[in-house]
């Protein structure tokens, strides 16, 4: 399903507080990052700044960068 997020007032976290969701990619508001879901690094992320992404190109279209080290 779509998902439509308002970027005023995005619901950080909202996302992965239903565990039936699985992304591939997960954003940090907080860094402005987009990692892979897989990333070692990726769950010491505070749930608070979490935003998952099943498209690399949604969440470059919103203004995440592609983290370095993980690549997505």
């Amino acid at each position: 399903p779509q998902i439509s997020i308002n970027m005023n007032r995005p619901q950080i976290g909202y996302l992965y507080d239903t565990p039936n969701y699985h992304f591939a990619y997960i954003g940090n508001f907080r860094s402005m990052k987009l990692h892979l879901s897989e990333y070692r690094y990726a769950s010491s992320i505070s749930r608070h700044n979490l935003i998952g992404f099943g498209s690399r190109d949604t969440a470059i279209e919103m203004g995440f960068v592609p983290c370095r080290y993980c690549n997505p």
